[in-house]
């Protein structure tokens, strides 16, 4: 969104200028961290901050896309967006090229770094593997996924299906095999706790406390923790690749979904893909060896490396960028 002159945002701008204004007396600091940039609000701190001549940074959280899906990013994500802050840090090379190559107003190639995802620094250090008879459904909704990943929205009926049998696999699994438990966890929203919640109320006595629905429990507590991590084009699936867990997805039928559009392409080798249940329990009865090699180059295309130093790139980053911005001051 372009920011417009108006009195309402010269009036936030005012309000947020005296905000850091009396905040960073009372709490030094040498430079502002965000996820994003492209919210109003963040888009008016930023302008704020260059006033105040407070460097910037944004450690983007989002772009984790299928690959298929980068080349109409640049148009429905990022035609009208204006970049305002000093510097920006990258999970990968896919969304960092997205973006400059969107031509996006401020940002230029010299403001950006890839770093890869602090976050997932805990299981590349990670020495131990812990192995449970726990499954974690990270549940998704067939509206969230079918929106932007169906390709034809007349098939959405039978994607749901499709979307809702994988769910029941589980359920049934564990209903069957009483050493297992199921853990469903779902998005924040009201639709996705209520999917989960229909979906599984018949499974509630039957399984008692072997089944758990959440959407509270963090995911990398979730992912350490379970040794199936079950899910569709989700960051989570490459968490539990690094944690080294068996990845189960749904394999929807050619005729409704384009594979291409699915997270893990062209690396549909490193999960199981089921939609039967006879194809579930191939899972708990063979062993499978994934291939490393395939592994690490999918993990270090998502996530730029697998040494477990992001957190400490993007540390180095933020203290160059701090000392970039007080040398040209003194300039």
């Amino acid at each position: 969104m372009l920011i417009k002159e108006s009195h309402s945002v010269n009036q936030l701008r005012e309000f947020l200028y005296k905000v850091i204004i009396c905040y960073k007396k009372l709490n030094n600091f040498d430079a502002v961290l965000a996820g994003n940039f492209v919210y109003t609000q963040q888009q008016e701190l930023l302008v704020v901050l260059k006033k105040i001549k407070i460097p910037s940074l944004i450690i983007y959280k989002e772009g984790m896309l299928p690959i298929a899906k980068f080349k109409t990013a640049k148009d429905f994500l990022y035609k009208t967006k204006v970049f305002r802050a000093d510097h920006i840090m990258f999970y990968n090379d896919f969304i960092r090229d997205t973006l400059v190559e969107t031509n996006m107003k401020g940002l230029s190639f010299e403001k950006t770094t890839v770093v890869g995802l602090p976050r997932f620094d805990k299981y590349f250090n990670s020495k131990f593997e812990k192995k449970s008879n726990q499954i974690v459904l990270f549940s998704f909704e067939p509206n969230e996924k079918g929106n932007y990943l169906l390709e034809d929205q007349s098939y959405f009926p039978q994607f749901e299906n499709e979307v809702t049998k994988f769910h029941l696999l589980f359920a049934k699994f564990c209903e069957e095999n009483k050493e297992f438990n199921l853990v469903v966890k779902t998005k924040g929203s009201d639709r996705a706790k209520n999917y989960a919640k229909k979906i599984y109320d018949p499974f509630v006595k039957k399984l008692s406390n072997r089944l758990i629905i959440t959407s509270d429990i963090k995911a990398d507590n979730l992912v350490e923790n379970s040794s199936f991590i079950a899910g569709f084009s989700s960051t989570t699936l490459i968490e539990g690749l690094a944690s080294n867990k068996r990845i189960i997805c749904p394999k929807f039928s050619n005729t409704i979904f384009n594979h291409e559009n699915d997270l893990l392409h062209p690396y549909q080798q490193l999960a199981s893909y089921i939609l039967e249940y006879s194809e579930l329990l191939n899972i708990f009865e063979k062993d499978v060896t994934i291939d490393k090699v395939l592994k690490e180059k999918f993990i270090c295309e998502r996530v730029f490396k697998d040494d477990g130093n992001a957190s400490i790139r993007a540390e180095q980053c933020i203290v160059d960028v701090i000392n970039n911005f007080k040398k040209d001051e003194e300039k």
